[in-house]
């Protein structure tokens, strides 16, 4: 039956309402694995389907399911999902919405994952990205257990539900990121305080037990055995340090650097009272000493200007890394540059050479550095350099 146009508009704004509560509900959890769940239920509530989940990018090209919603096999709440495979595989892909009516017969994707369906008894499928901005970062999915669609309404509704929900994945992420980053960094210092006083006083106290050991006349047998006890005990100890220091170590090398960036952030807080998140975007790699250099540079030279100059309240650090190049991105919400303010690499006028500096050195690998006022107040230093696909130019 056709509904009236008042109909359809009470129906439109209960749909707006459910919606902006479900929204909200979700609002400040910042558990990625959580707010799936959750979300996969809000979901379910707004389609009024049989079935509703969330599944998570874990890269560019796979995706893992994190929250489900009235499933009822237990292989579908832990699925992965390659890039183009199966009926998510297609959509991350594709980066648009697919609809099939007959999941376990349509011609149109692939049937990698037909005994699981089969097994969840799902037959009409829709599927919708969840992305922000240019990155799809996940999946919505809403099925129902017999041959059909699920309707235009349920459709529409899964549709706002993706794009409201996708800046939170991208937030929850984004706060997981830090606290390891936080962690990690810990572990760092810990691991240097530890290397650089136990290491040597471990060290000495074996000399000193060995020599004292070379000079105890023979017949003295009790102390010679206390003597070869403490020498034992203090390789011992050392190598239970060595053991200590490995595990406390980041996991790789990408991971170090970043966990060096929040080092820089965190004395910059303690300092001054100005918060600073530290975002890292796309798949870290390995950088040269003489990138790290720049980038490290560059830190340290941009929160030493916001602390003396700007007169901010707070500052965002994003290292983002694509393909060829590396940006470091440090904005803040101050009072801004001065009026014709250019980044020189000879400054005059009395102006500073940290900044013109690292453009020199920016420059010197192809790369440059760029100083300029936010449209919203504030000033943005960004610092991008070329890496090529397999690696540092160095």
């Amino acid at each position: 039956m056709r509904r009236s146009p008042e109909e359809a508009a009470v129906s439109a704004l209960e749909d707006l309402r459910a919606l902006h509560l479900a929204t909200r509900r979700l609002c400040g959890l910042l558990d990625s694995s959580v707010l799936a769940a959750r979300a996969a239920q809000e979901a379910h509530n707004l389609a009024g389907t049989d079935f509703t989940s969330l599944a998570v990018t874990e890269n560019a090209s796979l995706l893992a399911m994190r929250g489900t919603c009235q499933a009822t096999s237990k292989p579908i709440r832990t699925l992965k999902v390659p890039a183009g495979k199966g009926l998510g595989g297609r959509v991350l892909l594709e980066r648009r919405p697919i609809t099939v009516a007959d999941y376990q017969n349509d011609a149109t994707i692939s049937h990698h994952f037909n005994p699981v369906v089969t097994a969840e008894g799902l037959r009409g499928l829709t599927c919708v990205p969840i992305d922000d901005g240019d990155d799809v970062i996940g999946v919505l999915y809403a099925g129902i257990r017999r041959v059909g669609t699920i309707g235009d309404r349920a459709q529409t509704n899964m549709l706002e539900f993706a794009r409201s929900v996708g800046p939170l994945i991208t937030a929850a992420r984004h706060a997981e990121q830090q606290t390891r980053l936080r962690v990690s960094a810990e572990r760092q210092r810990i691991g240097r305080e530890l290397h650089d006083s136990l290491g040597p006083l471990l060290f000495g106290i074996g000399i000193c037990a060995r020599k004292a050991r070379e000079r105890v006349a023979e017949d003295a047998p009790d102390l010679v055995a206390d003597l070869d006890v403490i020498q034992c005990q203090a390789s011992s100890a050392s190598s239970h340090l060595r053991e200590a220091l490995r595990d406390l170590a980041p996991a790789s090398a990408e991971c170090a650097f970043s966990s060096v960036l929040q080092m820089q952030v965190e004395p910059f807080t303690q300092r001054s009272g100005i918060p600073v998140s530290l975002v890292v975007l796309g798949s870290p790699r390995t950088l040269s000493p003489t990138v790290q250099g720049v980038l490290l540079s560059s830190v340290r030279e941009g929160l030493y200007n916001i602390e003396r100059h700007a007169g901010a309240a707070s500052v965002a650090l994003t290292m983002k890394y694509d393909a060829e190049h590396v940006t470091l991105v440090i904005q803040d919400d101050g009072r801004g540059l001065p009026r014709r303010f250019e980044l020189e690499v000879a400054p005059d006028h009395g102006r500073g050479w940290g900044l013109p500096a690292i453009l020199g050195r920016a420059q010197a690998l192809g790369g440059d550095v760029s100083l300029f006022n936010n449209d919203d107040g504030g000033a943005t230093l960004r610092v991008c350099i070329p890496t090529g696909r397999d690696g540092d130019p160095n």
